[in-house]
């Protein structure tokens, strides 16, 4: 959830889900590899000027297509992804997104 900042400007609340389908393919004992396919939703509510004045430029939804795969060595685990939007309606259709590539480490301990 978002609050006013100090300009008087609030920025709307947004809300994103994924949904990821993976197949883990061991490599050997210490090593997997899971390719991955999915979809990822976003929305966000329009953001308000001065607590009374819609932002029409933001705001909106969108839907992605997922691809990526993940490695896990051990105790850590790296992958990436590359989403693709297939839907979207973002700042009432003054904005256009484009492809995206998100990577990630992580460490279990």
């Amino acid at each position: 959830l978002n609050t006013t900042n100090k300009d008087d400007y609030d920025y709307g609340n947004k809300f994103t889900g994924n949904l990821l389908f993976y197949y883990k393919l061991l490599v050997n004992s210490k090593m997997r590899v899971a390719p991955n396919v999915g979809i990822r939703y976003e929305h966000a509510e329009q953001d308000l000027s001065n607590k009374q004045f819609d932002v029409t430029q933001s705001g909106g939804n969108m839907t992605s297509a997922i691809l990526g795969t993940e490695f896990n060595i051990g105790k850590v685990s790296f992958g990436a992804n590359w989403q693709a939007p297939v839907h979207q309606n973002l700042g009432n259709h003054r904005v256009e997104a484009g492809n995206r590539v998100m990577t990630h480490v992580s460490f279990a301990f």
